[in-house]
């Protein structure tokens, strides 16, 4: 017969077994979505007004990060939308510049990721060592998008840029 340390795990095996078996049963859209990769995958059509010059400078060591306010085509709504998709690159100079150069309709492929979703804020505030506060500018607008109200103070969607997931809209 078995010992009472064989028969223990076996018994556990089991009942997670089961457990995983009715995970799978009711939420089967949960287990898919995570291994779909590049099934997640949207396009989106817009023009980027602004981007962070902040946070490459801070995060640019291995590799750099930044993010890009993009006003949203949809010729349906009167109120403009925008969203933040967020980039990676290899160091300062791999920078996509041409997103930021002037005013232009781009092609985003990306890919929604909700848990990034966030307000956003104009000024990083804080104070020097003398105890005065500082306030200091995070996004920087693109040439042609300076009159252009931004949403700060709201919570925007969030996507990142798939790789080569950019391109002008007129292609």
């Amino acid at each position: 017969m078995f010992s009472k340390q064989i028969v223990h795990p076996l018994v556990l095996l089991r009942r997670l077994a089961a457990v995983f078996i009715t995970l799978l049963v009711v939420c089967p859209g949960q287990f898919v979505r995570a291994s779909r990769g590049e099934a997640g995958i949207v396009q989106i059509t817009g023009v980027v007004v602004a981007y962070d010059e902040v946070k490459p400078s801070l995060t640019c060591i291995e590799s750099c990060e930044t993010s890009l306010i993009v006003r949203i085509d949809k010729r349906s709504e009167v109120r403009s939308e925008y969203i933040r998709v967020d980039l990676k690159f290899t160091d300062r100079g791999r920078f996509p510049k041409e997103l930021i150069s002037r005013k232009e309709h781009w092609r985003f492929r990306v890919i929604r990721t909700p848990e990034r979703d966030e307000r956003i804020e104009e000024f990083i505030l804080g104070e020097d060592v003398y105890g005065k506060a500082l306030k200091s500018p995070i996004w920087t607008r693109v040439t042609g998008t300076e009159v252009e109200k931004l949403p700060f103070g709201e919570v925007l969607r969030s996507y990142a840029l798939s790789r080569k997931g950019f391109r002008p809209a007129g292609d």
